[in-house]
């Protein structure tokens, strides 16, 4: 499964993959783009999702593989959400929130039925 959001300059790509989830964020520099991945554990996926459903204003994370190392946040400010990995960030719409919401609660199912 492969999701983008893309806006002008950035954007937000869900990928799931055997049982993993991964979240790509891209930056267009020139006619290119740069992009930083990180995988994503199922509570964290769920704590993304207590930030869609307003239940929480924000969810931060920290993740680091040998000498590299990714800080993840998620906030919510009036009506926009905006996801953050490192320093490239990308505002969700209103519709884009929904369909993030409803991907990541489908690949936290399927990720822990993969799980057994």
């Amino acid at each position: 499964m492969n999701r983008a959001f893309f806006g002008k300059t950035t954007c937000l790509k869900i990928q799931y993959n055997s049982g993993t989830i991964y979240f790509h964020m891209g930056k267009k520099e020139g006619e290119k783009w740069i992009w930083d991945k990180v995988k994503m554990g199922e509570e964290e996926c769920g704590e993304i999702v207590r930030v869609l459903n307003g239940k929480q204003d924000k969810a931060a994370f920290f993740h680091q593989f040998g000498e590299h190392s990714n800080k993840i946040w998620v906030s919510k400010k009036d009506d926009a959400i905006f996801v953050k990995i490192n320093e490239v960030s990308k505002g969700l719409t209103g519709g884009e929130q929904e369909v993030l919401r409803i991907i990541l609660e489908r690949l936290i199912f399927d990720s822990a039925k993969e799980a057994k």
